[in-house]
């Protein structure tokens, strides 16, 4: 018996358009469905209302042109002795046309779930592409339900967001008589996979291993008791349990979280561990959660598998109270986030979690936090012209893990769920622990309830005119990354702060610092770099406004920084106005602006850094001709330098309404790819100046330079503080 990835030679009729590798994620649900050929578990189902007057002739070319765009919804799966392979070809879109419109109302619901759970919870045949389906049920000329089956080996959550997105606005073209007009795709499924190939064959990610390796060290597997008989052979049907939040408590949570310097993630993942601790009395928690894998904006717009697992390892003994556990939990997620590139497999290698046979993922409990700026499986509504796509509930084609908690933040609230396996466990033990999980969220607001050793607790009515009054709150950040160094302390001016790595700024100090404190906040190189998490800059920067309310809650205050920390000087800023603090100008000093380049085709990026790398350097080294030069001191300094910059690459700074003063070096490149403002223009919303001043990028800060830049600062913080004197030249 042939399974569902083997194939005959003779049996491939067309040449296929592309052969690529198949990624982790893909050999995980490849091997899943080979185990049993006829399971729905790897499949991803959604439904949607479609509501606009469409013809189904359209609907059916609009599916047919995001097919002929995107080469996954094109791909079929080979296995061979060196491995398995995806392969793309020429396949036609097929669309099942339903009618269903003269079924009366209780009739129709039951008639569209029983398609929805026939389409939901049939298995493909991973050999034979395409690897998706669709089917249309209509209702009326103005409402039909579309209801769209993937492989999980073809898309993932992400990806479903693409195709609705894309669907409804080809679907809109059509029917205006006019060309989609969606972006030009630059990477395709086939290019991540070679990536993430190359990845894993190189060195890059020996520190992850190592870590993985540490982290899963001596695990003791987590064995959930059933709370129902077995079947001997199950289907891993699922069942959802819900309970929507009420927004005074979200409104709370959101509060206490900005003031301690939680993200809903940490709290609702603290209080979910905290009552399953005490309902099971476990020591130890293992919980999986997933990541999206998309820090490159090109992968942004493909349609594809790039979700990894990692494993949460938490616990419960090392916090003597609620807040000692949460931050636990914090670091542990920051963590794995920061090695979220080596694949689940590698993450779990040797390594057994659970003494449960044949777990899909290896592990029984799953926790995730879906928010409305996702892009997720449950987009709620898309609307493009006279055409609207209504996200309605799907029909599970199974479970991937026995207990599957998870948060939805979308417009109408935020509601708490857990999906189970219904051959494990009765929906009354579900209950029991969704019930446990919102009381730990409840008492996290709550002064009466069991966290009596919660610091800083309220009465009800404090806490309330809290929430229901807001006012200016400093985010608070993680760890301590900052030491202030008083170049200048004495003063009755507003005061300027330097954010840096190394003391650079002594000769623009001297100059500008008559009557005015000048404290440069310095990150010292020997201090021990954070975790790589996806809001480091906001973390590293809530620590310099710490420092700067510190000394002046209220300001006005200057702020100025040199190369990658500009962009922390930015949301340094951003943070202190957000509090209700003054800085009226950010000087920045040869900074590039976060996204810039990141936001460059892939070939612009080729090409800037061709120019900007010295290649006969670069092949002396690589060919061992020339030693580098080992310096421990500077080894540690690019370190940090290295940090900061794979930190900006995830930092996107929303439009900044500040004003900004920019230097920039002489020497600095200009032309198509060398924007004169550094990529700035497109972020700062208030008046943007730019400066050409002499030096080099390293000599910026030298005596050269300093003159310049002190005038420009004194003649702009003499603007305003209204103490005219003559402007500077302008630029």
């Amino acid at each position: 018996m042939k399974t569902p990835l083997q194939t005959d030679a003779a049996e491939t009729k067309l040449e296929p358009d592309f052969i690529a590798p198949c990624t982790a994620i893909q050999e995980r649900f490849l091997d899943l469905q080979a185990r049993d050929p006829d399971s729905s578990i790897g499949n991803v189902s959604m439904r949607w209302r479609l509501v606009g007057a469409v013809r189904d002739k359209s609907v059916e070319a609009a599916l047919t042109l995001l097919s002929d765009r995107h080469e996954s919804l094109r791909t079929r799966f080979e296995r061979g002795a060196n491995g398995s392979r995806q392969i793309v070809e020429r396949c036609q879109t097929k669309l099942s046309l339903i009618d269903v419109s003269q079924l009366p109302g209780k009739l129709y619901k039951t008639e569209v779930d029983r398609i929805a759970r026939l389409e939901a919870q049939t298995a493909f045949n991973l050999a034979s592409a395409p690897l998706w389906r669709a089917a249309l049920l209509r209702h009326s000329p103005r409402e039909a339900i579309l209801l769209v089956t993937f492989h999980a080996t073809i898309a993932d959550g992400w990806s479903v967001g693409v195709f609705a997105r894309e669907f409804t606005a080809t679907l809109d073209s059509l029917e205006r008589g006019s060309a989609p007009e969606l972006p030009e795709l630059e990477l395709q499924y086939g290019d991540y996979a070679r990536w993430q190939e190359a990845l894993l064959a190189s060195d890059a990610v020996n520190d992850e291993r190592r870590f993985w390796r540490q982290r899963m060290a001596y695990v003791v597997p987590l064995d959930v008791a059933a709370t129902r008989k077995p079947p001997v052979r199950g289907q891993r049907d699922g069942d959802i349990r819900s309970v929507m939040l009420p927004q005074q408590l979200i409104d709370r949570l959101n509060l206490i979280g900005r003031q301690r310097g939680y993200t809903m993630f940490a709290l609702g993942a603290t209080c979910l561990a905290t009552a399953l601790s005490r309902a099971w009395g476990a020591k130890e928690l293992i919980i999986g959660t997933q990541v999206g894998g998309r820090d490159d904006p090109l992968m942004l717009g493909v349609i594809g598998p790039t979700t990894n697992t990692v494993i949460l390892r938490l616990d419960a003994t090392l916090a003597p109270d609620f807040w000692g556990f949460a931050s636990h939990v914090r670091t542990v997620t920051a963590d794995a986030l920061a090695n979220k590139a080596l694949p689940f497999d590698e993450i779990v290698a040797d390594t057994k979690l659970s003494s449960q046979p044949d777990l899909p993922f290896g592990y029984e409990v799953n926790f995730t936090l879906q928010s409305a700026n996702i892009d997720t499986d449950q987009v709620g509504s898309i609307r493009s012209g006279q055409v609207e796509l209504v996200s309605i509930p799907s029909v599970s084609p199974g479970c991937l893990f026995d207990l599957n908690f998870f948060m939805v933040g979308r417009e109408e609230g935020w509601r708490i769920s857990c999906e189970f396996n219904t051959d494990r466990h009765e929906a009354v033990g579900v209950d029991a622990l969704m019930e446990a999980w919102r009381q730990e969220l409840e008492s996290l607001v709550d002064p009466l309830a069991s966290h009596t050793n919660m610091p800083e607790a309220r009465s009800e009515a404090a806490l309330a005119e809290l929430v229901a009054t807001p006012r200016p709150l400093l985010r608070q950040p993680s760890r301590k990354y900052f030491q202030p160094v008083e170049l200048y302390s004495e003063g009755r001016s507003p005061p300027v702060f330097a954010i840096s790595q190394h003391s650079l700024y002594y000769p623009i100090a001297r100059r500008v610092a008559d009557d005015r404190p000048f404290i440069d906040l310095q990150w010292p190189a020997d201090a021990l770099l954070p975790p790589l998490i996806p809001d480091a800059i906001e973390d590293i920067a809530a620590d310099a406004a710490r420092l700067i309310r510190a000394f002046d809650p209220v300001g006005p205050y200057y702020l100025i920084s040199f190369c990658v920390l500009g962009n922390v000087a930015l949301e340094t800023a951003r943070q202190l106005q957000a509090a209700g603090s003054k800085a009226p100008t950010l000087f920045l000093l040869d900074t590039l602006a976060a996204g810039y380049v990141e936001g460059m085709s892939r070939m612009d990026r080729w090409r800037r850094y061709l120019q900007n790398t010295d290649l006969s350097e670069l092949l002396l080294q690589t060919l061992h001709l020339k030693a580098p030069v080992i310096d421990t001191e500077r080894d540690r300094s690019d370190q940090i330098m290295n940090y900061l910059i794979e930190a900006r690459k995830q930092y996107r700074p929303k439009p900044y309404p500040g004003d900004v003063v920019f230097f920039r070096s002489c020497d600095a490149k200009v032309g198509r790819l060398y924007s004169r403002s550094f990529g700035w223009s497109q972020i700062v919303e208030g008046d943007l100046r730019v400066y050409d001043v002499p030096g080099q990028h390293l000599s910026i800060l030298h005596e050269e330079s300093a003159p310049i830049i002190a005038e420009h600062m004194l003649w702009t913080m003499d603007k305003a503080e209204q103490r005219w004197r003559v402007p500077p030249a302008k630029p």
